[in-house]
């Protein structure tokens, strides 16, 4: 079930709260993990509060999945397989997967 099916908007602390509960396994990546620390790095580093705001809805989430997805393609080697992993984790987090 996703996230956005529940609220239409999560707090920006809330989301990241969701983050650092959720399953550290990276999905795609042979077994790899994301420690809490870094979950909460990943969030601010993918939804930069400037540009986000204090709240995140689903139809920003899925406009940054898909910057995300475009910018994973220009990528090569190691570089795209972090990347490719870092949206999988969180179109399985969100429920988004598949949405855009």
């Amino acid at each position: 079930m996703g996230i956005f099916k529940e609220k239409r908007e999560w707090r920006r602390s809330d989301f990241r709260k969701l983050l650092r509960e959720a399953p550290s396994r990276i999905p795609g990546t042979g077994g790899k993990h994301y420690s809490s620390k870094e979950r909460e790095k990943l969030e601010r580093e993918v939804f930069p509060e400037r540009r986000f705001g204090s709240k995140l809805s689903g139809p920003e989430v899925i406009t940054k999945l898909r910057e995300l997805r475009r910018e994973e393609q220009k990528k090569t080697g190691n570089e795209k397989i972090e990347a490719k992993g870092m949206r999988k984790y969180l179109e399985e987090q969100t429920g988004l997967k598949g949405k855009y």
